[in-house]
């Protein structure tokens, strides 16, 4: 009993005083392994917890629980071997998860309990789990839908196309699909933007899940170029852009490194992972880019040569889909000097478009990309600003389409 309690005692005596130990040791400067420290968990977390120990210690804090929170917090910050921590706990959560499968034969389940995102074995994949309608949502939708139809009146001279991108919240015959009772369908997403913006011309974002397995990554929610192009295609069609204007589908893919994104990522699974694809260097390689009033490389697109170099972000959960291609701006231009192309394209959009708006350079003198969620401005600002502008497109997922932020880009 004795050696029990002294053992128990010394855990947990170690227990405490490692965070104590690690916290010390980052504010003498010490340098300690990441995989020792919680720096390994920065990207599964999200970054550093900004804790605010000191503004909440008082009574009042404590009534009100923001002290125990930011304390909390704080600690977290510096727990040892926390990343491994967390994928551990995971994994094991998984195999008991798994071993249940064995019985109830599931073709997806939780990536850990509670968990918002699953695996799906059978496809070697993860995807995020559906969310239902709710009142919050379609009412959001009618007034972006609104906003979408009077943008589209104060500017009668201009072109509006819509595309509603496809996202594993809503794709439909998906072995997840069937578990929400009340689940968003792509149709009724886009069937709540359309209603008051008859104006626009929509183009169909929607895919099969077969298509979405083969042209989305596994382990993220952005499409790869393959489903880009495939929105491409659709909307160089619907813009009447010419077949030997098009780019071609050659596409090329990364071996290293791997991507694991957002699913993986929040889902503490490593087990899964995908390969970034691109359309060749060569169709971008005269490109005249700006950002922020900057002139930049066309390398800032897509970092082909950083990458050949090695230089990326070699923690295993990485944000390659971003690092390879580009962030996301509030405004900037692409435009190739070399194309005999009249007219202009405004692209406003989220991050699916970082990897495809290069491939309408050639089709227009220029080409603007705006992110309403870096943007001080509206779409009035920018369309008196250019007025060379010819053809509007909306292109993004529903969680960006349908949001404040778009609605506030779409005012007067």
């Amino acid at each position: 009993m004795r050696f029990r309690d002294t053992a128990f005692s010394l855990a947990l005596c170690a227990l405490l005083a490692a965070p104590c130990a690690l916290y010390a040791s980052d504010k003498l400067g010490l340098e300690l392994p990441p995989w020792l420290t919680a720096e390994d968990a920065y990207y599964l977390e999200g970054g550093i917890v900004n804790a605010h120990l000191s503004e909440n210690v008082s009574l009042a804090g404590f009534r009100s629980g923001a002290l125990q929170e930011a304390l909390e917090g704080e600690v977290g910050n510096y727990i040892p071997c926390k990343a491994a921590a967390l994928l551990g706990n995971a994994a094991l959560q998984r195999a008991f998860i798994g071993a249940s499968n064995v019985a109830f034969q599931w073709t997806a389940y939780p990536a850990f309990y509670g968990c918002e995102y699953a695996v799906i074995p059978g496809d070697g994949r993860m995807m995020a789990f559906p969310q239902a309608s709710s009142p919050e949502h379609a009412t959001l939708a009618e007034e972006v839908s609104e906003g979408l139809g009077d943008a589209s009146e104060r500017w009668p001279d201009k072109r509006f196309f819509g595309y509603l991108a496809t996202d594993s919240h809503y794709v439909e015959g998906s072995p997840l699909h069937s578990l929400a009772s009340n689940g968003m369908t792509y149709d009724q997403i886009q069937g709540s933007l359309a209603m008051s913006a008859q104006e626009i011309t929509w183009v169909d974002g929607s895919v099969t899940y077969d298509e979405f397995n083969e042209m989305w990554y596994k382990t993220d929610h952005h499409w790869k170029t393959q489903g880009a192009y495939l929105a491409y295609q659709r909307l160089a069609d619907a813009m009447g852009i010419p077949d030997d204007e098009r780019v071609r589908s050659d596409f090329e893919t990364l071996e290293v490194p791997l991507f694991r994104g957002t699913f993986a990522r929040s889902g503490l699974d490593s087990d899964y992972a995908d390969e970034v694809s691109y359309v060749p260097t060569s169709y971008f390689e005269s490109l005249a880019v700006e950002i922020k009033g900057e002139e930049r490389s066309p390398e800032s697109l897509v970092h082909c040569e950083k990458y050949a170099a090695g230089n990326w972000d070699d923690d295993p959960f990485a944000n390659h889909y971003g690092g390879f291609f580009h962030g996301d701006y509030g405004l900037m231009s692409i435009s190739d000097p070399e194309s005999k192309a009249s007219g202009s394209l405004l692209i406003v959009a989220d991050s699916y478009s970082n990897c495809m708006e290069y491939l309408f350079a050639g089709s227009f003198e220029k080409v603007y990309v705006c992110d309403p969620r870096h943007y001080d401005g509206t779409l009035d600002t920018i369309l008196n600003e250019y007025p060379g502008v010819d053809d509007v497109l909306f292109l993004m997922r529903d969680a960006e389409f349908v949001s404040k932020e778009t609605l506030a880009f779409l005012s007067d």
